[in-house]
């Protein structure tokens, strides 16, 4: 049986592995590397490791959105404000979610995400 801190210690190295994974999956290379310049011209602070253990940590190791406990297959970083729309890589802008959650939010914001969620559970009834 695992301990916790292996937990936590599996649950952190799959969450910085899809930090570099989501960029890229969610728009273009060109569009990263354009993204990684501004950023870069700018100053933009990416979160480091200790940034993002306190982040999971104030997150109870649940997803940001749906509160789903997360583990390391399921755990991934979602930009609040998607790359694709001007977002950063900043820790303000970074949340800790479940993989499905992310799947279905992909490029929208939050306030999008949530009106398609509630048309849906209305919906279902």
């Amino acid at each position: 049986m695992e301990t916790r801190m292996q937990v936590e210690n599996s649950l952190f190295d799959a969450v910085t592995e899809t930090h570099i994974k989501a960029s890229e999956n969610s728009v273009g290379q060109g569009h990263i590397e354009l993204v990684y310049k501004q950023q870069k011209a700018n100053k933009v602070k990416e979160p480091n490791t200790k940034e993002l253990k306190l982040l999971l940590e104030r997150q109870d190791y649940c997803c940001a959105i749906s509160g789903i406990p997360l583990d390391p297959e399921t755990a991934e970083l979602d930009h609040i404000q998607p790359l694709s729309r001007g977002g950063t890589h900043e820790l303000a802008n970074i949340q800790i979610v479940d993989t499905r959650v992310n799947r279905m939010k992909g490029t929208m914001m939050m306030d999008e995400f949530i009106e398609i969620c509630c048309k849906i559970a209305t919906k279902s009834g």
